[in-house]
């Protein structure tokens, strides 16, 4: 596993760790993720899947709401529960039934088992613009990526997939490659945008997908209210803020929809869209964003 220096479009560049083609943060994850690639699934078991910064920690608390049949957020957090890049193998066998488990890999490196028994799961998708804006503050905030650049010069960085988990176009061309190739699967897609619009009706079909009770839909939404959810989850004890810059937790930003119009000049929007075309001018996904 080779580290490499990214550089962006100002020069500035992140620190990453590449292996097979792949580009991640720690150079643990090489001999982690084929330990896990080869997990068992079990009957009751529900796989999350969504890029980096796409709202998978939102989903999380949701659909670990519907699968308890408990309306309250979680005590722990998403990343010491079933959080498949980081969980050991052991971690992950002492979860108990059902298990909720989230990943942000792409289709091909899903653990078999998951694709063979055609268990359930349900992939978050959010617009790229949104995920672009996010994915510079996270990465910004984090010790191990060094990265001290600007949003301007981010976005080619972006672009070209030189982040960690690499282009949010190539995942999302491996779900689709995936699913094509694997039509006896169901899997429920979730839009982020539509969660923020109209959250108990997305919850309410995500309930009937996943066969939980469709009347607890309006209580799992006001508990996963962005602001008090943040409130509540930063208040806990986090293991994982000494990987951050400033040693405070920077998972719950801003929970927002089209924050991108902020960010973006019109000719670089133009030019996203422009990259978005060419990579994905024939998915199915670009004209639901």
């Amino acid at each position: 596993m080779a580290l490499r220096k990214c550089p962006d479009g100002n020069g500035d560049t992140m620190s990453l760790f590449e292996w097979d083609g792949r580009l991640v943060v720690s150079n643990n994850s090489m001999k982690h993720w084929h330990q896990v690639s080869a997990m068992a699934s079990r009957d009751d078991d529900v796989l999350l899947c969504g890029y980096p910064k796409s709202g998978l920690h939102w989903l999380w608390e949701i659909v670990t709401m519907l699968k308890t049949g408990s309306p309250h957020l979680s005590s722990r957090r998403m990343e010491n529960t079933g959080f498949l890049m980081i969980s050991s193998c052991a971690q992950l066998d002492s979860l108990p039934c059902p298990r909720v488990l989230t990943t942000h890999h792409r289709f091909h490196d899903l653990p078999l088992d998951f694709i063979l028994r055609r268990r359930k799961m349900v992939c978050i998708l959010r617009d790229p613009k949104d995920v672009c804006v996010s994915s510079y503050h996270m990465n910004s905030s984090l010790k191990h990526t060094e990265y001290d650049g600007t949003f301007q010069g981010f976005i080619p960085l972006f672009l070209a997939g030189h982040v960690p988990l690499g282009s949010w176009f190539g995942w999302i061309l491996s779900f689709e490659r995936g699913l094509k190739e694997h039509p006896e699967l169901s899997v429920h897609v979730i839009h982020y945008e539509h969660l923020k619009a109209d959250p108990a009706g997305e919850i309410k079909r995500l309930a009937k997908y996943l066969d939980a009770p469709e009347s607890l839909a309006e209580e799992v939404a006001r508990q996963t209210e962005f602001s008090a959810m943040k409130t509540f989850k930063n208040s806990l004890d986090n293991s994982f803020a000494v990987y951050y810059k400033s040693n405070t937790d920077s998972i719950f930003r801003k929970g927002e929809a089209h924050q991108w119009k902020q960010y973006f000049t019109p000719e670089q929007a133009e030019q996203f869209d422009a990259q978005l075309a060419k990579h994905l001018g024939r998915s199915s996904v670009v004209a639901k964003l």
